[in-house]
C-alpha cells in the first residue's frame, strides 16, 4: 500500500481530477483488505465504518465538486485587489508584510493592458506602459485607474513640500492627467520627501533580504538624522549671509530682484552688482563651488524674500529665548518702552528689559523686540506690553521697575501706562526715563534768548558752508593754514568772485557771529557741554551747577578772558548792545561788557539748568536712591 501511495502521489503528468479519483479506488480496496484481514477488532470495526462513510452517494458527489477542474482566468480578467497600489493607502502604518507586498509584489500591467482613454481639452489621452519602465517607481492602479509612486505611498505619510503641506497626487490621490505627463513625472523625483522615501524603501529591502539585521525605526531614524544634517549644511550658507548682512548693517534686497539664482546668467548679475547685497553674496558662495548651495537654490521653490523673513524670525526667536532664561535666571526685572514710527509710518512700541545678569553680576539692558500698534492710548499700550511679556514667558509677578517718557499716555496717573500697570503690579515702580528728563532740562535752557539765538546761528553756519564744495574747501584752506589771517572765511568769500546771494549771506553771518552777545553765549554753552561731559550723574552735574552759581564772578571771569582772546583774533570788539531808558524785551544794564553778559547770558543760563534740574529729578531721585 505505502508503495502504491508513493507512485501515486509521484505522478507529476495527471490531472487532479484523475489522480483523486485512482486514490479514492485504492483507499476502497485498502479498507477491505483490512476489514478482512488479520487486524484487531479495533482496527477492523475503524476500517468498516470509513469504508460505509466513503462509500456512501452523498460523499461520491462532494468530492467529485471539490476535485472538480477550475478554468483558469487571465490576470487581466481576475484582477487582484490585495495587490493593487490603492490597497496599501491607509490612515495607519503599515505593517512589515504589507510593505514587503507592496515593494514586491504590486499588481503591473501585461503589455496587452488597455489603459482607460479620457478626454483632455480637445484630445484624447491614456497612460502608457513605457512610463513604469522609465521610473521604477511608479506604479498603475486599476482600482482608482491612476499612477502612484510606490515608494511615497508607504514612507512620505508626513508632509513635504512648501510649507510641509499634505500630499496628494502620486502619493494620496492618483495622477490622471497626461497632457505633461514625463514633466510631472520628473519633478516629484527631485523633491526631498520622494528622495527620503527612496532611501527609505531600499534600505527596508535590503534589511529585510539580510534577514533584519536592524529594526526599521532604526533604519528611519538614521535617514532623518542624515537628512537634518543635509539641510543644514544647506541653509548654513544662508543663515550666515543674513547674519553677515545685519551685523554690518547691509541691505538684504536690492531694487529688482529678478531671474532664478540656479541660472548662470542670473547669478553673473547678482555678481556685476545689479541686484541685492544678499543675492550677490550667495552667487560669491556658489561661484567657488558651494554644490550644496546651488543643489538647494535649482530645487527649492520659495522665493528669497519669503526664506529672509522666515530665518531672521528663526534668529529673532532664538535670541529672544536666550534673553529670557537670562531674565528667569534672574527672576527680578524692569521694563522699558518707548514709541517710534518707521519709514513706511506704521507706529512701534519698541520693548525692552532691564536685569541682573546673574551669572556676570552685571545689570543689562536688552531689545526684546516690536510691537506694532493700533492705538496710542494707555490702555492699548498697557494691553500690548502685557500680552508680549505673557507670550515670551514673563509674567507680571516678578516686575519690579518700568521706565517711560513724560508723555500723557505713558505717565498719566489715571489712565497712563504707569498707572495702569501699578494697578496689576504695585511693586512695579515707574521712573521717568532720567535720559529723557535731562534732555528736556537742556532743551528748556537753550531757551535763554542768548544761547537760542546762538544755537541757530550755529546751524546757519553749517548749512551755508555744507551746501557748497567751494565753500567747503574754502574753509579747509582757513582752518590748514598756520596763522589765521585779519580776514575770516566769511571774509574771504564775502570779498571773493562770489555771486551777490552768497556775497550777502557771507555778509550777514560774519555779522551774526561776531557779536559780543554770541561769542559769549558761545563760550558759556560749550563749558556747560564739557561740565556735561565730566560728570556721570544728575546730582553731580546739579552740585557742580550750584558750586559754580555761588562763585559766578570768579568763573565767569575766566570764561569772559577766553571770549575777548577769541575776538581779538579776529579783530571784534567786545562790548554791550545799545540800551535806553524803557527798554522791556530784553536785559536793560549799563554796566561793563563783563557784568553785563554775566547777568544777562551767564547766571540766566545757570539758573535756568538749575530750576529745571530740581523740578524734574529733585524727587525722583530721591525715590530711586532709596531703592538702591
Amino acid at each position: 500500500m505505502d508503495t502504491t501511495f508513493s507512485c501515486t502521489f509521484g505522478s507529476e503528468r495527471r490531472g487532479f481530477q484523475n489522480w483523486a479519483e485512482e486514490l479514492y479506488v485504492y483507499i476502497v480496496t485498502a479498507l477491505e483488505e483490512i476489514k478482512c484481514g488479520d487486524s484487531s477488532r479495533e482496527t477492523s470495526s475503524l476500517a468498516t465504518m470509513l469504508e460505509c462513510a466513503i462509500t456512501k452517494s452523498e460523499f461520491l458527489v462532494a468530492l467529485e465538486v471539490a476535485t472538480a477542474p477550475v478554468p483558469i482566468i487571465s490576470a487581466v480578467e481576475n484582477h487582484n485587489d490585495m495587490h493593487d497600489i490603492a490597497s496599501f493607502i491607509k490612515n495607519r502604518s503599515l505593517h512589515d508584510s504589507e510593505i514587503i507586498a507592496c515593494l514586491k509584489l504590486t499588481w503591473e500591467p501585461p503589455v496587452s493592458f488597455a489603459f482607460p482613454v479620457q478626454l483632455e481639452g480637445n484630445r484624447t489621452r491614456k497612460f502608457q506602459h513605457k512610463y513604469l519602465q522609465l521610473f521604477p517607481w511608479l506604479v498603475y492602479s486599476k482600482d482608482k485607474q491612476g499612477a502612484f509612486c510606490k515608494w511615497c505611498v508607504i514612507f512620505a505619510n508626513s508632509g513635504g513640500g512648501v510649507g510641509n503641506q499634505p500630499l496628494g497626487k502620486l502619493v494620496k490621490i492618483p495622477m490622471v492627467k497626461y497632457k505633461h505627463c514625463l514633466t510631472d513625472l520628473k519633478n516629484p523625483a527631485k523633491t526631498e520627501y520622494h528622495l527620503l522615501s527612496s532611501q527609505r524603501a531600499n534600505d527596508f529591502l535590503h534589511n529585510y533580504e539580510t534577514g533584519n539585521e536592524k529594526a526599521v525605526y532604526v533604519l528611519l531614524d538614521n535617514r532623518n538624522r542624515q537628512v537634518i544634517e543635509y539641510n543644514r549644511k544647506r541653509l548654513i550658507p544662508i543663515v550666515k549671509t543674513i547674519i553677515f548682512c545685519a551685523q554690518n548693517n547691509l541691505a538684504l534686497r536690492g531694487d529688482r530682484e529678478i531671474g532664478s539664482m540656479k541660472d548662470n546668467e542670473t547669478r553673473e548679475k547678482c555678481l556685476s552688482g545689479e541686484q541685492g547685497i544678499f543675492r550677490a553674496l550667495l552667487s560669491y558662495r556658489i561661484e567657488p563651488g558651494d554644490s550644496d548651495l546651488l543643489t538647494h537654490l535649482e530645487t527649492s521653490k520659495k522665493k528669497f524674500p519669503t526664506i529672509q523673513n522666515e530665518i531672521i524670525e528663526a534668529i529673532r526667536l532664538v535670541i529672544q529665548n536666550k534673553i529670557v532664561e537670562r531674565v528667569k535666571t534672574s527672576k527680578f526685572y524692569s521694563i522699558l518702552c518707548d514709541e517710534t514710527t518707521d519709514v513706511s509710518t506704521v507706529e512701534q512700541l519698541n520693548l525692552c528689559v532691564r536685569y541682573v545678569d546673574v551669572p556676570n553680576c552685571v545689570i543689562r539692558e536688552d531689545f526684546l523686540g516690536f510691537i506694532k500698534m493700533e492705538s496710542t492710548t494707555g490702555i492699548a499700550i498697557a494691553t500690548a506690553i502685557q500680552n508680549e511679556l505673557e507670550n515670551i514667558g514673563l509674567t507680571f509677578e516678578n516686575l519690579r521697575g518700568q521706565g517711560y517718557d513724560g508723555g500723557s499716555n505713558m505717565s498719566g496717573v489715571n489712565n497712563g501706562v504707569q498707572s495702569l500697570i501699578l494697578k496689576k503690579q504695585p511693586l512695579a515702580f515707574y521712573t521717568h526715563c532720567l535720559s529723557h528728563c535731562l534732555n528736556l532740562c537742556l532743551s528748556k535752557a537753550c531757551n535763554v534768548p542768548a544761547i537760542k539765538n546762538m544755537m541757530g546761528t550755529i546751524q546757519s553756519v553749517s548749512s551755508f558752508f555744507s551746501n557748497s564744495a567751494k565753500r567747503t574747501e574754502k574753509l579747509k584752506s582757513v582752518i590748514e593754514s598756520t596763522e589765521i589771517s585779519e580776514s575770516n572765511e566769511s571774509k574771504e568769500i564775502k570779498c571773493g568772485d562770489s555771486s551777490r546771494e552768497t556775497s550777502s549771506l557771507a555778509t550777514m553771518l560774519e555779522c551774526a557771529i561776531t557779536k559780543s552777545e554770541f561769542l559769549v553765549a558761545l563760550e558759556v554753552a560749550s563749558k556747560k557741554q564739557d561740565l556735561s561731559k565730566a560728570l556721570a550723574d544728575v546730582t553731580v552735574v546739579k552740585g557742580g551747577l550750584e558750586a559754580v552759581r555761588e562763585d559766578v564772578d570768579s568763573y565767569f571771569k575766566d570764561i569772559f578772558n577766553e571770549v575777548t582772546s577769541i575776538a581779538t583774533k579776529v579783530n571784534v570788539e567786545i562790548k554791550t548792545p545799545r540800551v535806553c531808558g524803557r527798554q522791556t524785551t530784553r536785559v536793560n544794564i549799563q554796566s561793563s561788557p563783563e557784568e553785563y553778559y554775566r547777568i544777562s547770558i551767564f547766571i540766566s543760563f545757570l539758573d535756568s539748568i538749575l530750576l529745571q534740574l530740581q523740578t524734574r529729578f529733585n524727587q525722583q531721585l530721591k525715590e530711586v536712591i532709596a531703592l538702591e
